[in-house]
């Protein structure tokens, strides 16, 4: 049987028609084969309306002639998407597409080749529609069965390396992408040749990831490269030529050679309107972008009237074109700026943040968590970070100090929100083949987490590629589960102002680059957006420049009311800009941000005598918008359950380990399906035993249980890993937990290190607990058989249901530390029991004297439980205590470790 399909040639810009013309009908009635080449022709030749009538007509003849069940006519469903899809009749496409790809299933197998071409265009079409997760699985899919069923040798290979890596690129992977780029060059060198379009095309996707990374001389040479090979094997007036061009002229943009740019995109607009028409979704790209090459050269006026023009069209036509649409308005409110008309500029900075938050909530949680954070920091944070530079530049602004206060409440804890109830919804979903997919899932996270424990060299063969896999199911549960995502609530910062009593106020802390005009600087910025009762609008409050905030080490020059000679502390960075907003508040409710996550703001001075925790009721959260979920005045009640482990002991003793730390038979079952031999860490130090923990922790349950709480006290080696897991898996969960132990947690990972952990770059594997007997696999032996290793990961605590546990005190070193994020806050300890749902947290951000940490425990126990105060009352009461005794000499390294996070 012969046939005829093609696969999506893909590269950056798309080229999409707004009218699609049928064929010209008048032509004499022949077989679909023929109408297939003459579609083919048209489509070589860039011109896709003529090319979808031929389509429609072969189609209708294959069904006629050959039936449907033909392979003929799933040939012809996949050719008349493809074209469709260049026609810009994107949802039109996809019944065809998705049609043609079931068609292959049934009636060739999946490991045909027509199966695996029209299982890529399916996914092109899905990554033009925004829909990255299904691309992607579409894609991986692909690429996986033609590697197997058709070699590397073939010639559409290079062509599905390209497509994978093309849906990395635009969702943030871009080292993934590059890699793939790379590889797909090669192959087409062998399959195509150097002076192929498709040559050209992987030099352009190249060039493209390079000057994302800042490469852009490299990016030059590919693009002139590129361009040359389009100009000689197609024509100068090609769609794949013209947009070569457009790529070329942006390269010189970003080497500042702003009038070549600007050259070479007025040159091409002719030719562009030509081969596209005014209209063409490629034709607007190239208007809007010549726009702001104007703006570039300050030619405001002409760039006012491109852009105007662009906008105007792209909104009616293309108004899910997030990216350019994002773009078109940023540059509009600039050129509106430039000329003085700031009511325009603000209503255009109002739409671009519009547009930036309609595709986050299309597109952002489509994706596993992982990509989602590496989607937001490449696509979604420079954006908000030009709203918020926007925003500090016109600071009197009601509408936009409004946008932005409300823009940090949808950003802060977006993945933490979302993974929750994605967690959540995993637990509840029933359906039999979904939870197979689940339990495969769960069953992978934990053998990755224990090959995390082993040095790289130590792992089991395909590692790689169990990580790929355990991404790729999770994406997949996440489209299978988005009837949660219908529970997320849309919050603005009036609905925080309703939950404000008198005398309270709210904070949003925000971080930012700073993007003054067309290019970012080297400057992040911290503000603050604040919020009380009666006010018409947030105030928004510069602090300061990041580099100003100096060594977060130095404790006690930076929570010194004054420095040394040109020193800042945090009185002059936080206090004194802030100081005349806070008249006649008591309470306060903030959200911090970028490195204010490793600040104690309560100890922050106000004078010689006050520190803000003795001014204000603090209240720590992820995010203001907690207030509208807060249950204000309920009276605390004492714990009934708690959990305390202290005075562990970290050597092994195989007998005394093995009656609280051996694995559940479940667990050992499961894990047995992935486990090698032999599994260690590596790290030169034993840890060292902590006598007065022992102290804390008897200290500790005698409080609990005069309150009235049934008490597990575990010291010594029945404080194992085991035994906690069991316990926090009995629900409901300790109403608290008590940790008086030692904490681990490295800041950067390192592919090449000996200890596994930190190989990983999970910042939850990199942090964690050490338990009962961890020195042994810690020091590099070998895991006793069935048995835990004693290392309490954040990771393995994010698997918990601890929605039960009211508060848990992590009494160990730095447990409050972890990567930062801007939009997430910490990565550690401190996000892995908010993910598990624990209400409250005390941790520490630095090594807290063993005195200091137990007169802390005393004072905040005896004002909870004894005094009936609320456990943010009481976390107060504490830290003012401890304050006045290390207040003569002034010491805050003695009392203002303790945070408390809600």
């Amino acid at each position: 049987m012969k046939h005829l399909a093609f696969i999506f040639l893909s590269f950056h810009s798309c080229f999409l028609f707004a009218q699609i013309n049928p064929a010209d009908t008048t032509q004499p009635e022949t077989d679909w084969y023929s109408l297939s080449e003459k579609m083919a022709a048209f489509f070589q030749e860039g011109k896709y309306p003529e090319a979808a009538g031929y389509a429609l007509l072969a189609l209708e003849a294959a069904g006629r002639d050959s039936g449907e069940t033909n392979p003929a006519f799933g040939t012809c469903l996949d050719n008349l998407g493809v074209v469709l899809h260049h026609g810009g009749k994107l949802k039109e496409a996809l019944p065809n597409l998705e049609a043609g790809v079931a068609h292959a299933r049934k009636y060739l197998g999946t490991d045909h080749e027509d199966y695996i071409t029209r299982l890529s265009n399916l996914g092109m079409l899905y990554r033009d529609l925004g829909d990255y997760a299904r691309a992607l699985t579409c894609l991986n899919e692909a690429l996986e069965r033609a590697e197997k069923a058709l070699g590397a040798e073939n010639i559409y290979f290079g062509v599905l390396l390209n497509n994978l890596a093309l849906v990395n690129e635009e969702s943030g992977q871009l080292d993934q992408a590059l890699r793939l780029y790379e590889r797909a060059l090669e192959v087409t060198e062998h399959t195509d040749g150097k002076q192929s379009a498709r040559y050209a095309t992987r030099l352009n996707n190249i060039a493209t990831v390079r000057g994302r990374l800042g490469q852009y001389e490299q990016a030059l040479a590919l693009r002139l490269e590129c361009t040359q090979i389009y100009e000689q094997t197609l024509s100068k007036n090609h769609p794949f030529t013209l947009n070569a061009i457009n790529n070329l002229a942006g390269t010189y943009g970003q080497l500042k050679q702003c009038d070549k740019e600007l050259q070479l995109r007025l040159e091409m607009l002719p030719a562009a309107e030509k081969a596209f028409g005014k209209d063409h979704y490629s034709y607007l790209n190239y208007l809007s972008s010549a726009g702001c090459s104007y703006l570039k050269n300050n030619r405001n006026e002409k760039g006012l009237v491109a852009l105007s023009e662009a906008y105007a069209k792209l909104e009616r036509l293309y108004p899910k074109s997030y990216r350019l649409l994002k773009d078109c308005t940023r540059w509009l409110a600039l050129a509106h700026a430039h000329m003085g008309n700031d009511a325009e500029a603000v209503q255009f900075a109002l739409h671009q943040n519009f547009y930036m938050l309609d595709e986050l909530g299309y597109r952002f949680d489509q994706l596993s968590e992982s990509e989602q954070q590496v989607y937001f920091d490449a696509e979604d944070k420079p954006h908000f970070d030009r709203f918020f530079s926007f925003a500090f530049l016109h600071p009197g602004d009601s509408a936009m100090a409004g946008a932005a206060y409300s823009d940090n409440l949808i950003l802060k804890g977006l993945q933490l929100s979302n993974h929750r109830r994605f967690v959540q919804s995993l637990r509840e979903n029933t359906n039999a083949g979904f939870q197979k997919q689940y339990a495969e899932w769960q069953g992978l996270e934990k053998y990755i987490y224990e090959q995390y424990s082993l040095p790289p060299a130590k792992r089991s063969p395909g590692f790689d590629s169990l990580l790929s896999r355990s991404n790729e199911l999770e994406r997949i549960l996440n489209q299978n589960t988005r009837s949660y995502r219908s529970e997320r609530q849309s919050v603005t910062w009036r609905d925080v102002q309703a939950h404000l009593a008198p005398g309270e106020a709210a904070i949003e802390f925000c971080r930012f680059r700073l993007a003054p005009d067309l290019f970012f600087t080297d400057s992040f910025l911290y503000t603050a957006w604040l919020v009380k009762p009666d006010d018409a609008q947030p105030q928004q409050i510069f602090l300061f420049e990041e580099k100003q905030l100096g060594n977060l080490n130095a404790t006690k020059q930076l929570y010194s009311l004054k420095g040394p000679d040109g020193v800042l502390t945090l009185h002059d960075l936080v206090w004194k800009p802030m100081e005349p907003f806070l008249k006649n508040i008591s309470t306060l409710y903030y959200a911090p941000a970028g490195l204010l996550n490793r600040i104690n703001l309560g100890a922050v001075p106000v004078n010689e005598r006050e520190v803000w925790a003795d001014r204000f009721q603090l209240h720590n959260l992820g995010s203001t918008q907690q207030l509208v979920f807060l249950k204000k005045d309920q009276k605390p009640e004492p714990p009934k359950t708690a959990l305390v482990f202290g005075g562990i002991r970290y050597e092994t003793d195989s007998l005394a380990l093995a009656e609280t730390n051996m694995l559940q038979a479940v667990e050992e079952e499961k894990a047995n399906e992935f486990r090698s031999d032999k599994e260690y860490a590596v790290h030169p130090k034993a840890w060292d035993y902590l006598p007065w923990t022992e102290k804390e922790a008897s200290t500790a349950t005698k409080r609990l249980a005069n309150a009235g709480a049934s008490v597990e006290l575990h010291t010594g080696f029945s404080a194992s890993e085991a035994f906690f897991k069991r316990r926090c898996r009995q629900l409901p969960a300790p109403q608290v937990l008590h940790l008086a132990t030692h904490g681990y947690f490295f800041p950067h990972f390192d592919k090449n290190a000996d200890v596994g952990f930190r190989t990983s770059d999970n910042p939850l594997i990199r942090s964690g607990l050490i338990l009962a007997g961890a020195d042994r696999v810690w020091l590099g032996a070998e895991h006793l058989p069935g048995q835990e290793d004693g290392i309490l990961t954040a990771f393995e605590i994010s698997q918990m249901d601890l929605r039960g546990t009211q508060l848990v005190i992590l009494s160990a070193c730095e447990t409050g530390l972890g990567d930062l994020h801007d939009n997430e806050g910490v990565y550690g300890l401190q996000r892995a029991f908010k993910i598990a749902g624990a209400k409250y947290l005390i941790m520490s951000l630095w090594n807290v004297q063993d005195r200091s940490a137990q007169e802390f425990m005393t004072v905040f126990y005896d004002a909870w439980l004894k005094e009936g105060k609320d456990i943010p009352e009481a976390f107060r009461s504490a830290q003012h205590y401890l304050h006045l005794q290390y207040a003569k000499p002034f010491n805050p390294a003695m009392w203002a470790g303790f945070i408390l996070v809600e």
